[in-house]
């Protein structure tokens, strides 16, 4: 704008003649005569040449104060890097959307490039990135190796951070994404300054629940089940608004506003819904909803930081598969949470953990790639394999639950074994204890997995359950040894009660056993007699006498 000044005010002093008037002869004037009388002529070479010169000098001192502004802009901020990498994510995209608009300026105006002042920016951009994905795994490795595997309600926030990611991965597929509008991005009104939209979007937006309300509210969900109140500034503390930087004063009561309103509607809900799904979830996989969320918003917010969100994320969903195997299948929770065992119930909602991630998964993939350029999207592969090695984790968990049920039904083999089916009198009735035992055990496993786990894999997990019972069953009444009508009579009335009991759990589950079959094919064995001593042979009493004294003779 001084440059422009100073070539108008040069511009409007230019020389000027006066042309040729009837009567009067042709002769140089300033400017001041009338506008008719005057009128521009071709500069002369003095005044092209000086103002070439001013130009130039014009120039050289904006690209010297320039070079000034942006070598102290580097220093300030190199200054700050450590500073600036703990930064929240809302802070860290107010001083990066500052710095990026004064660097565009810059270069619309000089008409060259901000090498500098452009790399330690992205060098800050990096570090940021680095430390932030260092604290979202310290905490949710804590949370998962403290979690306690008891369904937590899903607080109205988080389900909204769902919200998001699906609506912004929907636009994109179909076409229909504005970036200035994207439900990822921090900043708000464009016609707000970048620092102050951005801080207000953020305090308006669920993510305004900081680090230490999220680690703490969920920590307490996990071990308590209790209090959800997030934690408020209150305006009597020493750091409250009064005491603040005007700018951080206006940061403080966008934050104490919106967890006023928070306060007012986090009643939770039972489950995390995406799309027409839902998932039971426990507080380590809210955690890492949140986070995932917010590495999306890094990325969406901050572009050139695209590729290494990806790996980082990547990272964090493989880290959390791996713990989660360790603390449940690998029995670590009874150690780091002090669980007494690992039941039924810590295997379902650690499947269904796993399914919120492979569920999520293809939305993350899709906002990712709105944001990369066509030869980096064969890097979202990364994404596609971690969604495999959570499908394999989860067969691995419903395994398990077949394994455990593998163990039972020896254990009832063996009480069956032990029966006496042929002591049965002909007025008893199904079940015996043994069989009675059997279908408590399969009945109390459906109704725990029938709360946690969807239909579909509750089939699935019964189908295997069933199957291997049939077999087991069939195996060991062919062995069984019964020795009359009346006991095979009760086997086969407690078959028939096993099968009504089982079909009776749910009718889309096949229970086509042949044990009917089976127990009709058993032979009867005919009771076991101790045979009589034969009767001696006459003579054979006297011979035997005849010989003891012999014998006694020879050991004299």
């Amino acid at each position: 704008m001084v440059r422009r000044a100073i070539l108008e005010v040069l511009d409007e002093n230019r020389p000027m003649v006066v042309e040729p008037v009837a009567g009067s002869s042709s002769k140089l004037s300033k400017k001041g005569g009338s506008r008719a009388e005057q009128s521009p002529l071709p500069l002369s070479k003095q005044y092209d040449s000086a103002k070439a010169e001013v130009l130039r000098s014009l120039n050289d001192t904006f690209d010297s104060f320039m070079d000034v502004a942006h070598v102290r802009c580097a220093k300030l901020l190199n200054h700050r890097s450590e500073q600036n990498a703990r930064l929240s994510l809302a802070g860290f995209h107010s001083l990066y959307m500052l710095i990026h608009q004064f660097i565009t300026q810059y270069e619309s105006l000089g008409g060259k490039m901000c090498f500098g002042l452009r790399g330690t920016l992205t060098a800050q951009a990096k570090a940021f990135l680095g430390n932030f994905h260092t604290e979202k795994s310290r905490q949710i490795q804590v949370l998962i190796e403290n979690e306690q595997w008891a369904q937590a309600e899903v607080p109205i926030d988080f389900q909204n951070l769902v919200n998001q990611v699906v609506d912004a991965a929907f636009a994109s597929k179909n076409g229909t994404s504005d970036e200035s509008k994207s439900p990822l991005l921090l900043n708000g009104d464009a016609s707000q300054p970048a620092a102050v939209a951005s801080a207000a979007s953020f305090a308006n937006s669920p993510l305004a629940l900081g680090f230490q309300q999220a680690e703490g509210l969920l920590t307490r969900n996990a071990s308590m089940g209790t209090s959800k109140t997030p934690i408020v500034l209150s305006p009597e503390s020493p750091l409250s608004a009064r005491s603040m930087d005007p700018a951080v004063a206006m940061l403080a009561r966008h934050d104490s506003d919106a967890a006023s309103i928070r306060s007012a509607d986090t009643a939770g809900i039972g489950l995390m819904h995406i799309g027409d799904q839902a998932f039971h979830v426990v507080g380590c996989s809210l955690v890492l909803v949140k986070s995932v969320v917010e590495y999306l918003q890094c990325a969406v917010n901050i572009p050139m930081l695209a590729t290494d969100v990806l790996q980082r994320l990547v990272e964090v969903l493989k880290s959390f598969n791996s713990r989660t195997c360790q603390v449940v299948l690998g029995a670590g929770a009874m150690r780091s949470a002090g669980l007494k065992n690992i039941s039924a119930k810590h295997l379902a909602l650690a499947s269904e953990s796993l399914s919120l991630c492979i569920e999520l998964i293809p939305h993350v993939k899709e906002c990712l790639r709105h944001v990369m350029s066509a030869s980096q999207e064969v890097l979202l592969a990364q994404l596609g394999r971690a969604a495999s090695d959570f499908t394999n984790h989860q067969s691995e968990l419903h395994r398990k639950l077949v394994t455990i049920m593998t163990d039972r039904a020896d254990y009832h083999a063996r009480m069956l074994g032990a029966t006496k089916w042929d002591d049965l009198d002909e007025a008893a009735q199904p079940p015996v204890a043994a069989m009675d035992g059997l279908v408590k055990e399969v009945r109390k496993l459906h109704k725990v997995l029938k709360r946690y786990l969807p239909p579909s894999s509750l089939r699935a997990v019964f189908a295997q359950i069933f199957a291997m019972y049939e077999e087991k069953l069939s195996d060991f009444y062919a062995k069984m040894r019964i020795t009359s009508g009346e006991g095979k009579r009760q086997l086969m009335l407690n078959s028939q009660y096993l099968l009504r009991r089982l079909r009776a759990l749910d009718p889309s589950l096949p229970v086509d056993w042949e044990l009917e079959v089976v127990v009709n094919n058993i032979d009867l064995v005919k009771p076991y007699q101790v045979a009589a001593s034969p009767a001696p042979a006459k003579g054979s009493e006297s011979s035997i006498e005849s010989r003891t004294p012999e014998t006694g003779s020879e050991g004299d």
